[in-house]
């Protein structure tokens, strides 16, 4: 209202003035008051200087119009007409002046203090060490903050649909907020596993609640997750190191114990006659379960009591090809294709059997997991002063729910495997003062990462 008014002010400042001139005519010049409301609304609408022009000219030309007043000389009558307007114009346009000013600084104020808040809400959110997540009831973001793209990799969230950014079902957890948001079901420090495309699987500790309108319908849904990544690896590193001295003080006398046996069986199995047939074939079999049994029990010695790294300078792409040479026939029979991407790599300090081991282990498991066929690929890289190895394969990948066991001695889900392969890589890995992580997804393979702190100068080890 008061922005038409000024827009158009000189129009009703016009109209005000000849409705007074009606009602002045009207009143047969008796209502000389009738003037003071052009007079106020020029005060109102326009500047100091134009309202006061104005209000002596309101003031001369109502003197025209009304009668002198017996006894009065027109100069009286003039001075204190044009002074009454004038002081009615100063008065109301202070008066506006002041309702204005204050009005302003109250939309300062304001303004003042939404934009403290709304800083203080985007520190909140973007500066918080939990991602959080908020999503309609069409199940489209509407609000993502900054840890959320930093955990996620993606920060042009808002808009899209939360199975976009979650594509994997419903088992992996990671769909908690949908639940949340059909059921009003919420969960609180739920811990799930992760997926992004592109990225290392996380694990995550998460809270949902359900947004509801006045009428206690359900709108949308709220997620906060927690990265716990980094503190899951250290639990379990703990745990390893617990098994692995608890397994080392059983082993060594375990471990003799059955070899000597073993050796003896050997030995005579080796002095018997192979003239008699039946003989032959037994003292064949036998042999081949004793160097299967021997086998075992090296794996299990090394497992528990492993041998201190001899390191020496050695280039990491001669031994990776060398692995990869050795898997050629097997590959070949299962229909499997290698994949190399190594380039050449300068020497660096490495203790090339336990490496080819380590990367032995890691390939075994890798042509296992794609008995129908598939790619098993190898690279490398040097990272500074980090030999960065990745092994992976289009297997069946690792389920979720025992991809932390996997470590473990003795833990395999084969029907003939032994359980010691992968927990034996990653004590090399560990003698190495390096890490050993994998990444899988249901049906889309396995990726495990390598890192090995390496040295070209046989002083610092």
């Amino acid at each position: 209202m008061v922005a038409i008014v000024k827009k158009y002010n000189y129009l009703i400042i016009a109209l005000s003035f000849t409705f007074s001139l009606s009602l002045d005519y009207l009143q047969q010049g008796k209502q000389s008051g009738v003037y003071v409301l052009p007079v106020l609304i020029a005060a109102i609408t326009l500047p100091l200087i134009p309202s006061l022009a104005l209000a002596v000219l309101i003031g001369l030309f109502s003197l025209v119009l009304l009668p002198q007043a017996p006894n009065t000389s027109l100069f009286v009558m003039v001075f204190f007409r044009i002074v009454f307007f004038l002081l009615t114009d100063v008065l109301a346009y202070l008066l506006v002046k002041r309702q204005t000013s204050n009005k302003d600084d109250l939309i300062r104020e304001l303004t003042a203090n939404l934009d403290i808040n709304k800083t203080l809400h985007n520190l909140i959110l973007n500066d918080s060490k939990t991602a959080l997540e908020v999503i309609d009831r069409d199940e489209r973001i509407v609000n993502w903050n900054t840890k959320a793209g930093e955990m996620t990799g993606c920060d042009a969230a808002v808009g899209k649909c939360h199975t976009e950014l979650f594509p994997y079902p419903m088992e992996t957890g990671q769909n908690k907020i949908l639940e949340t948001l059909h059921s009003g079901k919420e969960y609180l420090d739920q811990e799930i596993t992760l997926y992004f495309q592109g990225k290392e699987q996380l694990t995550a500790l998460v809270n949902t609640y359900a947004l509801k309108d006045d009428s206690g319908a359900i709108v949308g849904a709220l997620a906060l997750y927690r990265d716990i990544t980094e503190r899951k690896i250290l639990e379990r590193q703990i745990q390893q190191a617990e098994k692995f001295a608890a397994l080392g003080q059983m082993a060594a006398g375990l471990a003799h114990e059955i070899r000597n046996p073993l050796t003896t069986v050997k030995g005579f199995l080796q002095l018997m006659s192979p003239a008699n047939p039946i003989y032959s074939e037994y003292q064949s079999l036998m042999l081949d379960e004793v160097e299967r049994t021997n086998k075992l029990i090296s794996d299990f010695i090394l497992l528990a009591n492993p041998s201190a790294p001899r390191f020496k300078a050695a280039s990491p792409h001669l031994l990776i090809h060398a692995v990869l040479d050795s898997l050629q026939d097997r590959a070949g029979k299962q229909q499997i294709s290698l994949e190399y991407h190594v380039p050449h790599l300068p020497p660096v300090l490495l203790d090339e059997e336990q490496f080819k081991h380590l990367l032995g282990c890691l390939t075994d498991n890798a042509i296992e997991a794609m008995p129908k066929g598939g790619v098993l690929g190898i690279s490398a890289r040097l990272d500074l002063d980090t030999l960065q190895v990745q092994v992976w394969d289009t297997g069946q990948g690792i389920p979720s729910n025992i991809i932390d066991k996997i470590f473990d001695p003795f833990f395999t889900t084969k029907e003939t495997g032994s359980g010691l392969g992968l927990a034996i890589s990653y004590h090399i890995v560990k003698n190495h003062r390096g890490s050993i992580k994998v990444r899988s997804h249901p049906n889309s393979g396995s990726t495990f990462t390598i890192a090995i702190p390496v040295s070209i100068h046989p002083g610092e080890h």
